[in-house]
């Protein structure tokens, strides 16, 4: 595969060169009416042969994207659907880390390109950010794998929308984002049910009368089967009566010390850890949610805060409630976490299981942290 894509980026490369090249070379070529046979060599394309065409096809090649994505408007992919400029647009690609195929600079002699021409995914003089190739096609494929849709125009997200499902049929798990640091270390707030009396009354009702009958929102594999096998214990410390205490990374960083938690009906972020992971506290929602504790204490929230949550290949956009409180975690996923996964959860088999379109995945809780925490609260 890597031997594929080098030779798909040597052809990238050789096709940009002699487009520079044929502008360098155009400017002294107007007071003459014929060139020269130097120049001509210079600036005719050979025909690649049927071998090296095939080898070369690749992550890079020459090809329109597909209509359901929205973007087929010429036969190469055009970055004009981003609603951010060139100069931010490589900022944020720099910020995702490995996410991102960044092109080598260009081979051909400084002599043979326009100095005058910068390119910021090449890094190199030669042509411009506009009319790089190689950064239109890195663009259409982070577009399909889902991301930089958050910079798309209004116009751009209307027709991804109407015109395809956010994952397409060939889709690959999206990779994993870079972890900038590693974090070591209740009822209430129910998007559903409310945080109200009376919104709680009605929903009682409503599912008392077979009212609320809407289609999950996330539909689940073929076959609907989650399921755990008695050899799935054999690495389970047994006997136990462990918390189910797992580690993800949200918002880039690896947090530990996170309690699945289906009694919980808000996934909450205690405090001291929301400041571990370096947000700014500027884009938190002040908005005071009550929270009920076991014996019917009432806590009010900091606020609200939208933060991703990487799965093994699913980006799951999260909101949590920001609670100010000792805690021996770190995060509590409740309730809106495991439905909108679609999640099993099991202390016994001391797994997390939920659908993908690639199948079932399985996140294996930390008993070692479990523990930990139990005897924190102690």
């Amino acid at each position: 595969m890597a031997d594929v894509l080098s030779r798909a980026w040597a052809q990238v490369r050789w096709e940009e060169d002699v487009v520079s090249r044929a502008k360098v070379s155009s400017k002294y070529d107007q007071k003459s009416s014929r060139p020269s046979k130097d120049e001509r060599e210079e600036t005719i394309r050979p025909r690649p042969s049927r071998e090296s065409t095939n080898q070369s096809r690749g992550r890079y090649q020459h090809r329109p994207l597909p209509r359901s994505k929205g973007m087929m408007v010429s036969t190469w992919p055009s970055i004009s659907h981003l609603a951010i400029s060139k100069p931010e647009l490589i900022r944020v690609l720099r910020q995702m880390g490995p996410q991102v195929k960044w092109p080598p600079k260009m081979r051909s002699p400084d002599a043979t390109r326009n100095p005058k021409r910068w390119c910021g995914f090449h890094s190199d003089h030669g042509h411009t950010t506009e009319d790089c190739i190689a950064l239109r096609l890195e663009v259409a494929e982070l577009l399909k794998k889902g991301y930089l849709r958050e910079f798309l125009s209004d116009k751009a997200k209307d027709l991804l929308n109407r015109e395809g499902p956010a994952l397409p049929n060939d889709a690959v798990p999206a990779l994993p984002p870079p972890q900038e640091r590693v974090i070591h270390v209740i009822s209430g707030g129910s998007e559903v049910s409310g945080i109200s009396s009376a919104a709680a009354k009605r929903s009682t009702r409503n599912a008392r009368n077979g009212q609320e009958t809407e289609v999950p929102k996330h539909p689940l594999l073929e076959t609907d089967e989650i399921s755990f096998t008695a050899r799935e214990q054999e690495r389970v410390l047994a006997p136990h009566h462990d918390a189910l205490v797992i580690s993800l990374v949200i918002a880039n960083c690896l947090v530990k010390r996170i309690l699945v938690d289906n009694g919980s009906s808000s996934n909450i972020i205690f405090h001291s850890a929301y400041m571990d992971l370096g947000l700014d506290p500027k884009t938190l929602t002040r908005k005071a949610t009550p929270l009920v504790g076991f014996s019917g204490e009432v806590k009010q929230t900091e606020g609200e805060v939208l933060l991703p949550v990487y799965t093994e290949g699913i980006n799951q956009t999260t909101k949590f409630l920001v609670v100010d409180c000792p805690s021996s975690y770190n995060v509590i996923l409740g309730r809106p976490w495991i439905h909108d996964m679609g999640a099993v959860p099991s202390t016994l088999h001391q797994l997390v299981k939920f659908p993908t379109p690639w199948g079932v995945k399985v996140i294996r809780g930390d008993q070692e942290n479990s523990r930990s925490c139990y005897q924190t609260t102690l």
